[in-house]
């Protein structure tokens, strides 16, 4: 499992390093955006489904979204 701890380590570095994602979360997708105390959008999440282990093969599948929300003023509308 230290393959898939690495994996998303990376995946999160380069989120983040994007300048227009505020924040990266893990887990159930629905679960973090009805917690959240303080959305910060636009958000990334990763959410893992499966992991499979073969021999020395491991499978992992997942799921990466990108989450903005429509300000009220729609002045954001394009960039969504």
């Amino acid at each position: 499992m230290n393959n898939l701890y690495y994996i998303i380590n990376q995946i999160k570095k380069i989120t983040l390093e994007h300048k227009l994602i505020n924040r990266f979360t893990e887990g159930d997708i629905y679960t973090n955006l009805n917690e959240e105390k303080d959305k910060l959008y636009p958000t990334v999440n990763l959410t893992i489904d499966t992991v499979l282990v073969n021999g020395d093969y491991q499978t992992i599948n997942g799921y990466l979204y990108y989450i903005d929300r429509l300000l009220d003023d729609e002045s954001n509308k394009i960039e969504i």
